[in-house]
């Protein structure tokens, strides 16, 4: 997502059409043409995505669509019944992760030698109010895999030095979801008032916004 504005609604649906082409399979499958010859598990590798996307997107809707219409349904009903199933879902999943993903990924920064700064590229949610399975602490998701839910307020305490000296992406009280929405609307601002978490104490809102 490094190379759109986070604070545009037409971005966001340029994002919205990546997530939905990556999870249809197609994008994957041209990234992995591309590279076609680089190494044997990679040719392999497509082989195996192009049988799976045609059973999961040619064999299946069409065995689904025959059983209604064989059974009495209309070829009306039986569409319906296939984009309900089918298209409807994922269209709603790409939207929702493609938003949720904005806030889990809008901020970036690189150190010295070009590198991501893990603490500010995986933004982290204390006191969060929906944290049932542990992804406010989105940086543990990426960089440290070991540390069980249950260990997640030792290991953010432990963190806290390295948020301090990048002055990391750490808010409270709030989601995903509305860190996205407020990116979006470009209310930077009332995310850093309201939200965020400085750890190392030494910055202004007007500060922090600058950034």
């Amino acid at each position: 997502m490094w190379d759109i504005d986070r604070t545009r609604l037409g971005d966001l649906m340029l994002y919205q059409w990546r997530f939905l082409l990556f999870m249809t399979g197609i994008s994957s499958l041209i990234e992995l043409r591309r590279e076609s010859g680089v190494h044997p598990a990679v040719d392999r590798a497509r082989a195996r995505l192009g049988r799976g996307m045609a059973i999961y997107w040619i064999c299946v809707p069409t065995g689904i669509l025959a059983l209604l219409i064989v059974t009495g349904s209309s070829v009306e009903a039986a569409l319906l019944f296939l984009f309900l199933v089918y298209l409807q879902p994922l269209f709603a999943m790409s939207t929702f992760l493609s938003i949720i993903n904005i806030g889990q990924h809008g901020f970036f920064e690189f150190d010295a030698a070009g590198r991501h700064v893990k603490h500010v590229t995986s933004t982290t949610i204390v006191d969060g109010p929906d944290d049932s399975f542990g992804e406010d602490y989105h940086v543990a998701h990426h960089y440290f895999p070991g540390v069980d839910h249950d260990g997640f307020s030792e290991h953010v305490a432990r963190e806290r030095p390295a948020w301090a000296h990048c002055n990391g992406t750490v808010f409270e009280n709030t989601t995903f979801f509305e860190i996205a929405i407020m990116m979006v609307r470009g209310q930077f601002d009332r995310l850093i008032r309201d939200h965020y978490v400085d750890f190392s104490g030494e910055r202004t809102v007007e500060e922090h916004g600058e950034r």
